[in-house]
């Protein structure tokens, strides 16, 4: 009992101390973090710049030297800090990282990607503009007015006071987005009369096209993310004109359906008008114009042509479900909307195109877009698919390996090996981000496990044996000949 007596103070003094945390390695001005380090980090610096590596990666490897010569010109400005990919996965997954090297700004736990030339200078200079992006406070009608007047689109946080938490919120949205930011004291009726009912805090996207501008006041979504969903969202017209180059405006859009209007001559656009008003935040529109060759690829995709889909033809995309839709009806506006309104409920069915059914030769099957539900999802078998492209570098190179791989297991009578050319042919559920794409469908799982290994027949076979025995599959590391920014895939 003494000794207990003795021992208990020193015991209870010791259980309030702090733990400590190592402090992660500095290396060349760069932090080294880990999965048990980076939370702690992240939670330390509320921004950083980070690269996102792997060590067998040459594009990494390259990129090493310019980031740590960026770092030396971030010291006293901005933390630097890299990351092993492969050995802290469960981070990269949360940034959602792709491909490396993958460089990014983190700002209060929001990530965003580095996309420009890999030298030190630029990515000083992009770090030092995200750290401190253009955010001029107006203090006037007319200061509202005249800014940045001859852009298309503005973006204005009203508040009573500067101090406001949405400001800081409005900082990093301006870091983010190349819409022009402010702030603004003044009262939103004083700008336009349209906008007296507006009581700040209330973030106003003005636009010289439309309605002319777009009003976010709900205070629970005056944050980081809502704000710049609602900035990017309301930068677009009620229905856009595609082009190549507004792939990531429009569907990169947050939203969970894309309408487009496939067309050879623009037809009377006020029934789709109608529609995209409706429906704003829900969907985006736009239009498509295929004459002339225009947009093939598009045309393709959508199984328009002559012996397909005719136009003008309205069809809508699912970018999360990976499914494609065809409205049947006229093209006034109730119908139009009721097509939307029938996608986003799920009433529709969806549109797949496919290559007629070949006959079955050898152990391997080919797969067109009318067998895929019979053979993959409903046959009560284990189903192996690749796929693939034709005029694919990495398909063709994997292509003796996969049928050697069918030849193998053909004894299974659980187990098919398939494959599809997804140039011509859509599979429920999934859109193929490159080439060769492996999914394995364990029966009764119609979601498929995806394969991200060598291109080793052990390691198919292994990862066929993981799936089934519900282990996490560790594969071989990807071919080093192939680009590792790719992730070994022909992209599409």
């Amino acid at each position: 009992p003494f000794m207990v007596e003795m021992m208990w103070p020193l015991v209870a003094a010791c259980t309030l101390l702090p733990i400590a945390r190592a402090a992660p390695e500095m290396v060349n001005k760069v932090f080294v973090l880990s999965s048990s380090s980076y939370s702690a980090f992240e939670s330390e610096h509320s921004a950083f710049v980070l690269m996102v590596f792997a060590p067998w990666c040459g594009h990494s490897r390259t990129l090493l030297p310019e980031f740590e010569g960026a770092a030396a010109k971030l010291e006293g400005v901005l933390p630097v800090a890299k990351l092993d990919g492969t050995s802290s996965e469960d981070i990269a997954t949360r940034l959602d990282v792709k491909g490396y090297p993958t460089v990014m700004f983190v700002r209060d736990g929001i990530a965003d990607e580095y996309e420009g030339e890999r030298f030190s200078s630029q990515l000083a200079s992009w770090a030092k503009l995200k750290l401190n992006p253009g955010l001029p406070t107006l203090t006037s009608a007319k200061g509202v007015a005249d800014w940045e007047r001859r852009k298309s689109v503005r973006a204005v946080l009203f508040v009573e006071s500067t101090d406001d938490a949405a400001v800081s919120a409005m900082r990093g949205v301006a870091g983010a987005l190349p819409v022009p930011c402010a702030i603004s004291t003044t009262a939103p009726g004083e700008v336009l009369e349209s906008l007296s009912a507006v009581v700040a805090p209330a973030l106003v996207v003005l636009k010289s096209f439309d309605d002319g501008f777009a009003v976010l006041n709900d205070a629970t979504k005056l944050n980081r993310l809502q704000m710049e969903r609602f900035v990017k969202l309301e930068s677009l017209p009620w229905v856009d004109v595609y082009s190549e180059g507004k792939d990531d405006e429009i569907f990169g859009a947050d939203v969970a359906l894309h309408v487009l209007l496939l067309h050879t001559k623009l037809p009377q656009l006020a029934p789709l008008q109608e529609a995209a008003k409706q429906l704003r935040g829900e969907a985006v529109f736009a239009t498509v114009d295929i004459s002339a060759g225009r947009h093939g690829d598009m045309a393709d995709f959508f199984d328009v042509s002559p012996h397909g889909l005719q136009p003008p033809v309205v069809v809508a995309l699912s970018v999360v479900e990976g499914t494609k839709f065809v409205h049947s009806g006229d093209m006034e506006g109730e119908a139009l909307l009721g097509f939307a309104r029938g996608v986003l409920a799920g009433e529709v069915a969806p549109h797949l195109r496919s290559a007629p059914e070949p006959e079955q030769r050898g152990a391997l099957v080919e797969l067109v877009g009318s067998s895929f539900t019979r053979i993959v999802l409903d046959s009560g078998k284990d189903v192996l698919v690749q796929f693939y492209a034709p005029d694919c570098g990495h398909c063709r190179k994997l292509r003796p390996v996969y049928a050697a791989l069918a030849e193998k297991l053909t004894a299974d009578e659980n187990l098919v090996v398939a494959q599809m050319d997804s140039t011509v042919n859509d599979a429920p559920g999934i859109v193929p981000e490159g080439f060769p794409t492996i999914v394995f469908y364990v029966s009764g799982n119609r979601n498929g496990v995806e394969y991200d290994g060598s291109r080793d027949l052990h390691d198919l076979e292994q990862f066929i044996s993981d799936v089934r025995a519900g282990r996490e599959h560790v594969g071989g590391l990807p071919d080093p000949s192939v680009d590792a920014e790719e992730g070994g895939k022909w992209e599409l």
